[in-house]
């Protein structure tokens, strides 16, 4: 029997149901306490409404940062458009990549019911940014997402190695602005320990919802990546769209590393952390003491692993990061 932690125990009966229900409270009774906004009686009465019926809208992915959500988000709405008879393209907007038809995903919070996602997505991306809602998505353990609609849901859930994740976090916050191939270097640039935390909590977290949830389907990264195709076509599946083989082949094939390059303005492409940069000596930003200490909290905290191994001389392929 795997070890009762804190994350799985949160998962479960009473203790989810009654984070769930002091949230719901907080929001009827003081309205937006997120972001401190004014908040009407009916939207309080919406977001209760939305955490029972979620919007009618019962698809969920679930993922951490640097684990090829993007690429493969990205890649499902091409997908979806192609399949509809769309142009399957996308523009590159303020670090992200929109698909024309704009973002079919929402995040599974109370920023839904507020409006604040449509908000979201048309301040920072414009007027035309926002599309057909067609599944959530969330970087939280199951026990932090407040909505009573999760054991309906058809959840995919994207994982990677988390010590690959982490790497991969660290080359995005200590690339340098001026040079991404110059990578800063010391302690202060990432906080490893919060990061692993978090890690550790979604899988932990996931990996016992796999255990039970009805619905619910792993996808690695590593997989993903290696079959596109046969991958992503197996969770749309899932997730109930009826796209053939070669829209997804299509949709693929416009969002390979040199494709995704061009939709980047050439004075951008080479201070952009979505632009892949070689890294020459990873060993030297990965050294034993810090790898290690990593490897050695995952063995000991991490009840679900997801068929990965974490050991000292485990080949993480950092030097393709």
């Amino acid at each position: 029997m795997p070890k009762l932690r804190k994350e799985i125990l949160l998962n479960r009966f009473p203790l989810k149901h009654m984070f769930d229900a002091a949230a719901t409270a907080k929001i009827v009774l003081k309205g937006d306490i997120y972001e401190q906004r004014p908040l009407s009686f009916a939207k309080r009465l919406d977001c209760v409404k939305f955490y029972f019926d979620a919007a009618g809208v019962e698809r969920l992915h679930a993922m951490l940062p640097r684990t090829g959500s993007h690429w493969s988000e990205l890649g499902i709405a091409l997908s979806i458009n192609l399949a509809n008879g769309g142009d399957g393209e996308y523009r590159f907007i303020d670090d992200l990549y929109v698909p024309t038809d704009g973002i079919h995903l929402r995040r599974l919070d109370w920023r839904v019911p507020m409006g604040r996602t449509e908000e979201m997505y048309r301040t920072r991306l414009g007027e035309d940014t926002v599309g057909t809602h067609h599944y959530y998505h969330s970087r939280h353990p199951y026990f932090r997402i407040r909505s009573g609609r999760l054991k309906k849901m058809r959840i995919a859930i994207l994982t990677r190695s988390i010590v690959t994740s982490l790497a991969a976090r660290y080359l995005k916050h200590a690339r340098d602005p001026d040079d991404l191939g110059i990578i800063r270097e010391g302690e202060d640039v990432m906080n490893w320990d919060w990061f692993l935390t978090q890690s550790i909590e979604f899988y932990n977290s996931w990996g016992d919802v796999l255990q039970w949830h009805p619905n619910c389907r792993l996808y690695r990264y590593e997989e993903m990546l290696q079959d596109p195709v046969g991958g992503h076509k197996d969770l749309l599946d899932f997730w109930g769209f009826d796209v053939p083989e070669e829209c997804i082949a299509e949709a693929f094939s416009r969002i390979t590393p040199e494709e995704m390059k061009k939709r980047i303005p050439e004075v951008q492409r080479d201070r952009n952390y979505r632009v892949a940069t070689p890294i020459d000596d990873p060993k030297r930003w990965m050294p034993d003491h810090r790898l290690h200490p990593i490897v050695d909290r995952i063995n000991r905290e991490l009840v679900h692993d997801f068929g990965y191994s974490y050991s000292y001389d485990t080949d993480y392929n950092l030097d393709q990061l």
